[in-house]
């Protein structure tokens, strides 16, 4: 990692730590902990654990015949950091005294990847949905990838912000 971007990655993060923040103060009612992905096994056990993992799912594609091209060293690094942070959030959860033991993500990724593509449009559909039902934490989150997707921020902060009157 460049200087630069190093700088920049330190800039982010209190942005980062406030939208994890406001994600998870949109459901206290849950003692699920929110998987921002940013955990990391420490111990022995945990490395081998991950790298387990790594070389399972790298057997299964080369079985099942599912891997076009062969994972070259970069994407392979790239890989083992995803399933140690995944790993990571999961053992974090259930260390933890106070939770469930269990962790979640926003789902429907693969729909969401679609309508990425299409940034804008989608923006504005949420943005009139959201509207219309600002007591939705799936579509506050919904809302608020797409922002932090397009690099904004502070959008992304205040949509997750918006506290719904209560009667």
């Amino acid at each position: 990692m460049s200087k630069e971007q190093h700088v920049r990655e330190l800039a982010l993060a209190p942005e980062r730590a406030k939208l994890v923040q406001l994600i998870g103060s949109r459901a206290p009612e849950t003692l699920d902990r929110y998987a921002d992905l940013r955990s990391r096994g420490n111990t022995k056990s945990a490395h081998e654990l991950i790298m387990r993992l790594h070389f399972d799912i790298r057997e299964h594609e080369r079985n099942a015949g599912s891997r076009v091209r062969k994972m070259g060293v970069r994407t392979a690094t790239k890989f083992t950091l995803a399933l140690d942070r995944f790993v990571g959030d999961l053992l974090r959860a259930r260390a933890g005294t106070n939770t469930t033991g269990r962790i979640y993500r926003p789902t429907g990724e693969g729909e969401l990847s679609e309508v990425l593509s299409q940034a804008n449009r989608a923006e504005a559909a949420f943005q009139k949905a959201f509207a219309a039902n600002p007591k939705s934490t799936l579509l506050a989150r919904k809302l608020s990838r797409i922002q932090r997707a397009k690099g904004s921020y502070t959008e992304a902060l205040m949509t997750l912000s918006v506290r719904p009157k209560t009667f």
